[in-house]
């Protein structure tokens, strides 16, 4: 990748804040962990229904099969009542569950914070190849066509490499109307070079550079 002035669209620069840092990072590692196939969801929810329906009849074949020869069919307690015996156990687990995994997120992500060292800028220069990002001594060096996603949110733009992310926050330019020009901008290049890649390649899928350097 070029890096040189005249290759050079925009130069940025911006305090890095903990918080908003480890939000970035954090929701970049869930998406980057969520499998890409779109349907996943839909096979998770259709195996939990078929699931649940086994179980269901199992229980009522159980129940008027096994139970009802065995102890008579009055002394078998109806299957409503038994799920609504169970309902509030039920609900106290899957609240047990819910608090466990906020907390289990609260403390990934403080401890995240706690791992920043305070007060860094980050220095990031856009290029027609894609950008560099410097953090203290870290530089990250990433061609558009190893971003593999962009999201331009309301406060921010991220880029998502195959296991990497960074990002540009709206605070880094002068106003409003700058970041979101500059977020076009970027999204531009990149597509171009995504649509270059694509017409270049050969049948086989072939991908930008991500590089990890450090300053001295």
């Amino acid at each position: 990748m070029r890096t040189d002035a005249q290759n050079r669209i925009m130069s940025l620069s911006f305090k890095r804040e903990p918080k908003e840092h480890a939000d970035v990072m954090l929701q970049a590692g869930r998406r980057l962990m969520t499998p890409r196939n779109s349907s996943y969801g839909w096979t998770v929810f259709i195996g939990a229904v078929a699931f649940g329906a086994v179980i269901g009849i199992t229980m009522e074949v159980y129940r008027r099969f096994v139970l009802s020869p065995l102890l008579g069919i009055d002394a078998v307690t109806p299957l409503n009542i038994i799920i609504l015996q169970l309902l509030p156990f039920l609900l106290l687990i899957f609240a047990l569950l819910y608090a466990r995994a906020r907390y289990v997120s609260k403390r990934r992500k403080q401890a995240l914070i706690d791992r920043l060292e305070p007060g860094l800028f980050v220095d990031t220069d856009i290029f027609r190849d894609g950008l560099r990002s410097s953090t203290g001594p870290l530089t990250i060096t990433m061609e558009w066509t190893a971003v593999r996603n962009l999201l331009i949110d309301k406060t921010w733009i991220e880029l998502e490499g195959e296991s990497f992310a960074t990002y540009i926050p709206e605070r880094a330019f002068e106003n409003r109307p700058a970041f979101e020009a500059a977020a076009a901008q970027i999204r531009t290049l990149w597509q171009d070079a995504k649509r270059k890649q694509k017409q270049t390649a050969d049948g086989t899928e072939t991908s930008g550079g991500e590089i990890l350097t450090t300053r001295h």
